[in-house]
């Protein structure tokens, strides 16, 4: 539970306007609902989320599939992603596979996760 309050803190609307300035930020709207949000800076992938009433009706997947078209046409060859135990096989089944697996006193497993693009042209 505390796992999921460290989380769910963290995309309060301030911190979200402040990911966006870092970030380029997606965010997936249902007319003024956030359903999803996902941002891309380098060759990461940071604040990927579903709202869980949303899950399984194909937002994660099309935001996923969203930030690896504009990283593959910036040139970006790989995606790193620090996925949690229950998004594991979600980005598994999107070609990412585990790289390592840590510990993180605030948010628990981590694990970080690596899928290779393909790059246009």
């Amino acid at each position: 539970m505390r796992v999921i309050k460290n989380l769910s803190r963290q995309y309060s609307a301030e911190n979200l306007r402040d990911m966006a300035i870092r970030r380029r930020m997606y965010i997936h709207l249902t007319g003024d609902v956030i359903n999803g949000t996902i941002s891309l800076r380098g060759d990461t992938i940071y604040a990927f989320f579903v709202a869980p009433d949303k899950q399984g009706n194909g937002i994660g997947s099309s935001l996923l599939a969203c930030v690896e078209e504009v990283a593959s046409t910036q040139g970006t060859n790989k995606l790193s992603v620090d996925a949690s135990i229950t998004a594991k096989e979600f980005y598994k089944y999107h070609g990412y596979s585990s790289v390592k697996e840590e510990r993180d006193r605030w948010y628990g497993v981590v694990i970080t996760m690596e899928k290779k693009l393909q790059i246009p042209g």
